[in-house]
């Protein structure tokens, strides 16, 4: 056999396979190097489905509950958070629910409550429909949604985290927050511009919806993963109560007091598995949020990405060996 020959039929047995090897660690790298983000973030109001990428065996669940509207002068209040790391299983469906604002009062002509949230169930607020035409109606705001995490089913018992919404504001002739804060662990009562407390809501807790406060028609204390709705004012003058905020057990809705303003409706409760992580009054003012963070299995974790460059070294140290390995055969043959 020729040198010619030999030295071609080393080329082909060592330094083809390992360019051949150095493209695919290339190609490789690129892929390695385009891997999605670990984080996924949901702020638009609604429900979503998402499946748990593979070689992940845990995700960190961070949801903001939304904040209640607000009432004929008085202020709805800001929900709470509620963060938890979870097992999960790569392939499996989780339910994403992000919560909404609740609607603010009509002006002091139509006395017309706040809507309830669209998702998350907050309670409606009150309307006022007090016989006093001297003074402006004053409506009470719908509370803002919960924000959750369903797992193993979409019901409200598969909830494994969930940050409770913010109370709706009263109605009332002075300016105030009168909304009772989302949880956290409890959500917190509302409150009013008057020397008592009959006709706040009560903020939801871990185990009971919060009581409605006392007056008015139409009111109803928060149940699980509702909030109650604000009473009515069919009184002489007053203001009407706000709707209580969704949550793990949602806020009461506030109560009415004839020639008083209404009644706040309370905070929905917050959840998470092993009780921490709750924050109440927290989360940023508006719709609720809810931000999902993979985490790998310390033992089915992925190999660790080589940047583009690093492969092309690597691709380069095999050539070179490759060569090098064609020198010496072809010294031995001659």
């Amino acid at each position: 056999m020729s040198n010619v020959s030999k030295v071609s039929g080393v080329f082909k047995g060592a330094v083809v396979p390992a360019l051949v090897g150095a493209a695919v660690l290339l190609a490789a790298g690129s892929a390695m190097g385009s891997d999605g983000a670990d984080t996924v973030h949901f702020d638009t109001p609604g429900t979503s489905l998402v499946e748990v990428p593979g070689d992940v065996c845990r995700v960190t669940v961070d949801t903001k509950g939304a904040t209640g509207g607000n009432g004929y002068q008085q202020s709805g209040a800001p929900g709470g958070s509620a963060v938890a790391t979870i097992p999960v299983t790569s392939g499996e469906v989780l339910q994403v629910n992000v919560g909404s604002s609740g609607g603010d009062a009509g002006d002091g002509n139509s006395g017309a409550g706040g809507l309830a949230s669209t998702y998350g169930a907050g309670g409606a607020g009150g309307t006022d429909s007090s016989t006093d035409g001297n003074i402006p109606k004053q409506g009470g705001g719908g509370a803002g949604g919960a924000s959750d995490v369903r797992q193993g089913g979409t019901g409200l018992a598969n909830r494994v985290v969930i940050a409770g919404g913010g109370g709706g504001g009263a109605g009332g002739s002075t300016t105030d927050v009168t909304g009772g804060a989302g949880g956290g662990t409890s959500g917190d009562a509302g409150t009013d511009t008057n020397s008592g407390t009959v006709g706040d809501g009560g903020g939801g807790t871990q185990a009971a919806g919060g009581a409605a406060g006392g007056g008015g028609s139409g009111g109803t204390a928060g149940s699980l993963g509702t909030g109650g709705t604000g009473s009515t004012n069919n009184l002489e003058n007053g203001g009407a109560g706000g709707g209580g905020g969704g949550g793990y057990y949602g806020g009461g809705g506030g109560g009415v007091l004839d020639g008083y303003s209404g009644g706040g409706g309370g905070g929905g409760s917050g959840f998470t598995p092993n009780g921490t992580g709750l924050t109440t009054g927290d989360a940023p003012v508006g719709d609720g949020s809810v931000t999902l963070t993979w985490i790998s299995c310390p033992l089915g974790a992925p190999a660790p990405a080589i940047s583009r460059n690093g492969v092309l070294a690597l691709a380069i140290l095999m050539a070179i060996g490759g060569v090098a390995v064609l020198r010496r055969r072809s010294r031995s043959a001659s």
